[in-house]
């Protein structure tokens, strides 16, 4: 039963300690990210596409923070003296703030898994129909996400983001976006070995090197995910302190895009 391991307040405050420090690391990754990009790019151009995605999911994953430490003040300070006391307040998924933050969550989601797919149609030598299927996981990815805002925003009389009617979406949601990132990683993994072979083996540091970034990042995400959907599906609340900081490592994408156009 959902609370069972731990108390909601606690899940929380624990969460966006996680995420504060998740979000310090992106701060520094992000303007890392934007030097690669610019001062330090191997290219004519800068990408003004990949330049534009990085500070909009940095934007957002500095709003869902700035939007989780409002939640923090007004659940525990705020509002602790009401009925039910701060678990109550957090546990009402259609406060506005709340649904805000599941929606730019999702926004982000989508922004992080389509530099993915676009990175594999990069990979694939520009050949769309390679990234067939990762783009219909997206689209299902976004229909679920949005739905799932939808009804946190209308969910007022469930005090619960474990409710079936909530689990559906946030399920599919969540293994959705583990199915997008894994098939991405195996389709790119595959290609980058391929050329890596091709290229004559250890000889070809560059694709070595590629081939370790797409792993390394893939795994992160994919493995935080696992954990997400593991303790989403078990009704702890300890999957708030999972799903809070996770916002974070959505921004992920662009900056292992950035390396590689490095190398």
């Amino acid at each position: 039963m959902a609370g069972a391991d731990i108390a909601l307040d606690k899940a929380y405050l624990t969460a966006i300690w996680l995420e504060t420090l998740f979000y310090g690391q992106n701060f520094v990754l992000f303007w890392a990210c934007l030097s690669l990009l610019t001062f330090w790019r191997r290219t004519p151009k800068v990408n003004k596409l990949l330049v534009g995605i990085a500070i909009t999911m940095f934007a957002f994953s500095t709003a869902h923070v700035s939007l989780g430490f409002q939640r923090l003040i007004e659940g525990f300070i705020v509002r602790r003296d009401r009925q039910g006391g701060p678990s109550a307040f957090f546990s009402d998924v259609s406060i506005p703030a709340n649904v805000v933050k599941v929606g730019i969550h999702t926004v982000n989601s989508i922004l992080g898994d389509s530099v993915v797919v676009w990175r594999c149609y990069l990979v694939w030598g520009r050949d769309w129909k390679m990234c067939v299927l990762p783009i219909l996981l997206i689209i299902a990815s976004a229909i679920c996400g949005f739905a799932q805002t939808v009804y946190f925003a209308r969910a007022k009389a469930l005090h619960s983001a474990f409710a079936h009617n909530l689990q559906i979406w946030n399920g599919s949601l969540f293994s959705l976006s583990l199915a997008t990132n894994v098939v991405v990683t195996i389709l790119i993994a595959m290609r980058v070995w391929y050329m890596f072979r091709l290229g004559g083996g250890s000889r070809n540091f560059r694709y070595w090197r590629v081939l370790v970034i797409i792993i390394e990042s893939g795994m992160i995400y994919s493995v935080a995910l696992i954990c997400e959907i593991t303790l989403y599906f078990l009704g702890s609340n300890a999957f708030y302190i999972v799903y809070d900081p996770i916002a974070q490592l959505t921004v992920g994408p662009p900056v292992s895009m950035a390396d590689i156009e490095r190398c």
